[in-house]
């Protein structure tokens, strides 16, 4: 079958398969929501930042699959379809990571070595959730299918407009849209933008002037997030009462406690006042 290359050829080959990506990243999306019995407003929060996220991974995705144009026809669609395979793999570890450690993982990840890496994994029991088996089985379907359908057509699946449409759709939503959900609970933040995010902010290089003398001079960046809560009188003091508990987990304490809630004075408390409900330790 002869191959027809229009001017949007190229653009077709590399957005096609999105179809098929995204299929998988709302499912497991929807598999992590099931698996941590998230509530609805969670739910929400995660489909929206799978859409918000949509834009800017198509132009990763364009750039990093650019190289298979170069590959023959029947070995091109299996090259996208092993790269759409680890993109849904690694959506599939961060979420687990997550639903071991209870944070998203980010930059923390160079701080490790590989062999401290390795004995970590070795050494965790980890179970994959049916719902996430079940999330990557439709995400793969739906991918490989996708690419295997257009492979056997001559004609490009999309039409030189549509192609140019979203490309451009593309482009001005990761100018114009937000990173994330505003005020979205740690459950139902993107873990893959806040892992590429958390790198480049790592990464990305400081406006401070780092002098011999001090090596580890930064620019201060730290947002003031409890100052706009307080709203606080130059003339009045703040009446402030700070309650530390030492070992109480969220197994006993807070809504949705595992095994039931022993603090209910302090349950009310927390709608009054500002409340972590992820903290590591409170030392």
């Amino acid at each position: 079958m002869q191959e027809v290359r229009s001017p949007a050829w190229g653009l077709n080959v590399l957005l096609w398969p999105w179809l098929g990506l995204f299929v998988g990243l709302v499912a497991l999306s929807l598999a992590q929501a099931w698996t941590a019995q998230a509530s609805a407003t969670e739910c929400w929060q995660m489909l929206a930042g799978d859409v918000l996220l949509l834009p800017r991974a198509v132009l990763v995705w364009c750039l990093l699959s650019w190289p298979v144009l170069a590959l023959p026809p029947r070995w091109r669609w299996v090259a996208q379809g092993l790269l759409g395979t680890g993109w849904l793999v690694l959506v599939a570890s961060l979420n687990l990571y997550f639903d071991v450690a209870g944070v998203p993982l980010g930059a923390d990840l160079l701080a490790y070595s590989w062999l401290e890496l390795r004995t970590t994994v070795s050494g965790a029991q980890l179970q994959v959730p049916v719902a996430t088996v079940l999330a990557m089985a439709v995400g793969l379907s739906a991918l490989w299918g996708s690419l295997w359908w257009s492979s056997r057509r001559a004609q490009p699946v999309m039409s030189a407009r549509a192609a140019y449409a979203a490309v451009a759709l593309s482009v001005a939503g990761s100018l114009v849209l937000p990173q994330g959900v505003a005020h979205a609970s740690v459950r139902a933040t993107n873990k893959l933008q806040f892992f590429v995010s958390d790198l480049w902010q790592r990464h990305a290089p400081s406006t401070a002037v780092v002098s011999e003398a001090y090596p580890f001079e930064h620019a201060e960046t730290t947002p003031d997030t409890l100052g706009p809560l307080l709203a606080l009188d130059a003339k009045t003091p703040p009446n402030l009462v700070v309650v530390v508990v030492e070992g109480l987990g969220r197994s006993f304490s807070g809504p949705g406690a595992r095994l039931g809630s022993f603090t209910p004075f302090l349950d009310g408390l927390a709608n009054q006042s500002l409340y972590w409900d992820n903290f590591v330790a409170t030392q």
